[in-house]
């Protein structure tokens, strides 16, 4: 189930990031929601998501900490992930 969800998120931010400028696979996005994971904003969720992109699936280090990091952060702050899905439409 969360492979098929992984899955889906990597299809739709990488549609919607398409065009906003961004470095994909940026391990360093990864570690600052990381390090605030109890007082993410936004801004953080958004610069975090962009970094999702098809060309990341050879990476194996971001692959897997960015996909941790993404359930935590819906878990936690589910707000901003969905208000970038409706803001992006």
């Amino acid at each position: 189930m969360k492979l098929v969800f992984t899955v889906l998120t990597l299809l739709t931010f990488t549609t919607v990031f398409a065009v906003t400028p961004c470095d994909k696979c940026d391990i360093e996005k990864v570690k600052v929601v990381n390090e605030h994971l109890d007082s993410l904003t936004f801004q953080i969720v958004s610069d975090f998501l962009c970094t999702f992109d098809s060309i990341c699936n050879n990476n194996v280090e971001y692959s897997e900490w960015s996909n941790e990091t993404l359930f935590k952060v819906l878990e936690n702050h589910q707000q901003y992930f969905f208000k970038l899905l409706r803001q992006d439409k």
